[in-house]
């Protein structure tokens, strides 16, 4: 072999370990998610995407990696961070994370409660007490913790399904049904100017807010990182 050739042949393998270490560097500081328009938490028109997106990309900067993010209707979020091209969907409930994703640690947290109108009077004992006397709003879209998802699919006969918060405000508004089940802030948030018709009757839990991961070998490398994070604030 000339010099040259030698030369050559190491220049060539330098090239390719910098190429190779440019693109790993690259995935790193850029993370792609799938959201969807859940104001005020996430959403395309808020400033900084929401609080919770904000909150995200302001963690993630301090690692120098950019949150790129993407809002589409939450079925097709989820769908589409099946592919290479997203790590993953969120802002999401632990119960929604999907098979083929790991939720990442707590990013933020979500409230989940029950809104009624203002005028009508509502009393009950328990879950069970208030699904079965009362007509239930829900967004279909969504999958709710525990208790309540149980209920949803026990006494399914008062359940009222709702494409999104949107569709369940109206609802609610308009007698179509008792209660709605969703987090306070996300329906008073579209009231708006009609916030004086509903309000809050009690609130059922808290919820983290995650990001659902996709499994992929750098899963568990993101979710380090997450968590170097959080344990630095």
């Amino acid at each position: 072999m000339t010099k040259l050739s030698h030369r050559y042949i190491c220049i060539m393998a330098a090239s390719c370990l910098l190429l190779i270490t440019s693109v790993a560097s690259g995935e790193e500081r850029i993370w792609k998610v799938a959201s969807l328009e859940w104001n005020p938490y996430s959403g395309s028109l808020l400033e900084g995407h929401g609080r919770s997106v904000e909150k995200l990309s302001e963690l993630l900067a301090r690692k120098n990696i950019r949150l790129e993010i993407e809002f589409f209707p939450w079925k097709r979020a989820q769908s589409l961070a099946k592919t290479d091209e997203y790590i993953g969907y969120y802002p999401a409930w632990p119960s929604e994370v999907n098979p083929g994703f790991i939720a990442s640690p707590p990013i933020d947290t979500s409230v989940i409660a029950i809104m009624k109108r203002k005028d009508f009077p509502l009393s009950f004992t328990s879950i069970d007490n208030l699904f079965n006397n009362y007509r239930i709003g829900v967004v279909s879209t969504y999958v709710y913790p525990g208790e309540i998802d149980t209920a949803i699919g026990r006494y399914s006969h008062h359940v009222v399904l709702a494409k999104d918060e949107d569709i369940l405000f109206r609802m609610l508004i308009g007698n179509r049904t008792d209660v709605a089940i969703t987090d306070p802030k996300v329906m008073n948030y579209i009231a708006q100017k009609q916030s004086n018709l509903i309000e809050t009757h009690s609130i059922l839990q808290s919820e983290d807010l995650v990001i659902a991961l996709r499994e992929s070998p750098e899963t568990a490398h993101r979710i380090k990182i997450i968590k170097q994070l959080l344990s630095n604030k």
